[in-house]
């Protein structure tokens, strides 16, 4: 957090994680059992993965933002960072060319698919070839209004994007 702030290039946030797991209905996802909690590092993330052998179907993807994160300025704050934030974009495909970073198929169709998203993360990548170096700065599963896993897939030839506001108080 320290070199966050203090503006170290290695500690800016500069991707998202998105976390996923394949079946194969289209109608049905997942029931996704996520032994992560918001504090999981990268370590843990990667033994939740095909990587140590605990899920098969389950890998992330590696996006990078798609622009440099928006302030967001209340105009009639009386302070300076209360209600102000800061807005985290990307954006992914799907298709049967791409992998997760464990080598598992991220696509909306194929014999394992299609790929549902459960949950996203702010990165920041201490190297952009070396994934080995990110630091997760904040993740959350995606849930209904009731509190229920809700993992979305995308659809053949669509394009899913992922907005994240972080706000002052």
């Amino acid at each position: 957090m320290a070199g966050l702030l203090a503006g170290d290039p290695a500690s800016q946030i500069s991707h998202m994680y998105l976390q996923f797991e394949n079946s194969n209905s289209t109608a049905n996802p997942p029931v996704v059992a996520d032994v992560l909690t918001r504090s999981s590092g990268l370590d843990e993330l990667v033994a939740a993965t095909a990587a140590d052998g605990m899920s098969p179907y389950r890998d992330w993807l590696r996006v990078p933002l798609l622009s440099t994160p928006k302030i967001i300025k209340v105009p009639d704050s009386t302070s300076s960072y209360s209600g102000n934030g800061v807005i985290f974009s990307t954006s992914s495909g799907a298709s049967s060319t791409m992998t997760g970073e464990c080598g598992i198929p991220f696509g909306s169709t194929g014999a394992n698919g299609p790929s549902w998203i459960f949950s996203v993360a702010l990165v920041a990548a201490g190297s952009i070839s070396n994934s080995g170096q990110d630091k997760i700065f904040s993740r959350v599963n995606l849930l209904d209004s009731a509190g229920n896993p809700a993992p979305i897939a995308p659809r053949p030839g669509s394009q899913l994007a992922f907005f994240w506001m972080l706000t002052f108080n």
